[in-house]
């Protein structure tokens, strides 16, 4: 879980145990999977403000949207697509992104029939929980990703971007019977003999540039 190093039980064998057996079902793996591949070759950032400008010390751990945008500005010639997993509701605060010349997505410029559809299997209330769900695979898709090093959302993030291979995908079976990965389109060529991601999970708090 994003908070399984909370309490010290969770590192006993029973807790590692059910939390390695813990993943995400095929259905929203799929569902994520078939719209990262509708944008096609895209970077993402998560950027946690909302509820958490009210915490105290907020100022001294957040960073400007422009720091994002800096820290992205290596990866625009891979792709000018940026995806932006996000609780600000003023998109407006994203501007200093889009004038370095990033073409922003949101959740809004996915597809909302597919993902209505899928969304509505759940009682309202719970659609930012799923949403966000899905927009925790869709960064981990993504080609390079820059999360808020405070927020517990990020730290997931780069966890699965870490383990890719074992917890973002699938395998199916090919027609000869061997057992293939099913992988995004942005992560097609990844030669899972010398995967190594450069996302840290164990100190986020390092978590500065793109991985």
């Amino acid at each position: 879980t994003m908070w399984g190093t909370i309490d010290i039980s969770m590192w006993s064998n029973a807790a590692k145990t059910i939390r390695n057996a813990l993943t995400f079902t095929r259905p929203i793996k799929d569902l994520a999977m078939t719209l990262a591949d509708s944008v096609g070759l895209y970077n993402a950032i998560h950027v946690r403000r909302g509820d958490k400008r009210k915490e105290a010390g907020f100022l001294d751990v957040v960073r400007d949207a422009d720091v994002y945008g800096q820290r992205m500005l290596p990866f625009i010639n891979i792709s000018r697509r940026l995806y932006v997993a996000t609780d600000e509701m003023n998109l407006s605060y994203f501007n200093p992104i889009r004038e370095l010349g990033f073409d922003l997505l949101t959740y809004r410029d996915l597809d909302q029939e597919l993902l209505l559809n899928f969304a509505t299997r759940f009682p309202l209330q719970m659609f930012r929980d799923v949403l966000g769900m899905i927009e925790q695979l869709i960064c981990t898709y993504s080609y390079r990703f820059l999360g808020s090093s405070y927020s517990t959302f990020s730290l997931f993030i780069l966890r699965i971007r870490r383990f890719f291979p074992a917890l973002a995908i699938y395998n199916t079976t090919a027609t000869d019977g061997s057992i293939v990965p099913h992988l995004p389109a942005v992560q097609a060529d990844i030669d899972f003999a010398t995967y190594k991601s450069t996302c840290n999970p164990f100190r986020p708090e390092l978590h500065r540039l793109p991985c």
